[in-house]
């Protein structure tokens, strides 16, 4: 509105000086309608206006310097006074957040009481066993601990083997003549017999008899046939069993006899408290009888 004023009053220069006089006047007035702070103070309004063209150009002091050679200066009077403050106008809008300042110098104030110890951390776990350091010297021997109980006894055993035999002459009394019958061995003894009960023996318990060997341990067919001998056989409760090995010659020369005899494949039963020996059954015709040693198992 200010502008348009000012564009009349060059239209007619001869109007200028009192229609700047009325707009300032205006100016100032409507101005303080928008103030939020008039001056208290008042100040020279002036205004300049060309010399050739009529343009006015308004400037505040007095006298001015800001007037052109072109320019008169028109001294408007001084302003009027301050108006009422208006009201506060809204708050504007929160400006954006300024970048953080420098981290200021480290304070060199005194430091603080300690804070009370806090509670135990959980335990760690366990670390490997260290190597094992060298065997320390050995103690003394501790006291004799009490003797404990006897234990149960234990199932009884199946028996383990027996070795039963003995040893005689295969003379059963006659004097060597040749073809005089049988005789039987004792067991467990030096001693033969022409009768089985005075030289058997009984069995402490019962099992199975077997493994028979017969050794020639002295004498010898002084005359005699190829094939003559002597016939072992073990006997049980006086009845003869399959267990049975021979003695003969080799030849008809004298002393080349057999020197052993054995029956490892043949077995037989035997109860306890039955009997046992071995007969001796001489063949052909030799004038000798040779000592033998004999033994079988028990098992």
């Amino acid at each position: 509105m200010l502008g348009t004023k000012l564009q009349r009053l060059k239209e007619k220069p001869g109007l200028a000086i009192a229609g700047v006089a009325a707009l300032i006047g205006v100016a100032v007035v409507g101005g303080g309608q928008f103030a939020t702070a008039a001056p208290s103070t008042t100040t020279t309004t002036q205004a300049c206006i060309n010399k050739w063209t009529g343009t006015i150009r308004v400037v505040m002091g007095y006298p001015s310097t800001d007037c052109t050679y072109y320019e008169t200066p028109i001294d408007l009077g001084g302003g009027g006074g301050g108006g009422a403050t208006g009201p506060s106008g809204p708050a504007g809008a929160t400006g954006a957040t300024g970048p953080q300042g420098a981290t200021g110098p480290a304070g060199s104030g005194a430091s603080g009481a300690a804070g009370p110890t806090g509670p135990n951390g959980a335990t760690g776990a366990t670390g490997p066993d260290g190597a094992s350091g060298p065997t320390g010297p050995s103690g003394p021997d501790g006291a004799t601990g009490a003797t404990g109980p006897i234990g149960a006894t234990g199932p009884a055993g199946s028996g383990g083997s027996v070795v039963l035999g003995g040893s005689g002459d295969t003379d059963n009394g006659s004097g060597g003549t040749a073809n005089d019958g049988l005789t039987y061995l004792a067991v467990w003894d030096d001693n033969e017999s022409s009768t089985e009960a005075n030289v058997a023996g009984v069995m402490p318990r019962s099992g199975t008899i077997g493994n028979l060997h017969v050794r020639r341990i002295q004498g010898t067919f002084d005359v005699g046939d190829t094939g003559e001998g002597f016939v072992f056989t073990v006997m049980v409760n006086g009845s003869a069993t399959s267990i049975t090995c021979d003695i003969v010659m080799n030849s008809n020369t004298a002393d080349d006899m057999e020197a052993s005899c054995s029956d490892t494949s043949n077995t037989a039963a035997v109860s306890a408290g039955q009997t046992v020996s071995l007969r001796a059954t001489e063949t052909g015709s030799a004038s000798d009888d040779p000592d033998v040693m004999w033994s079988v198992t028990l098992n």
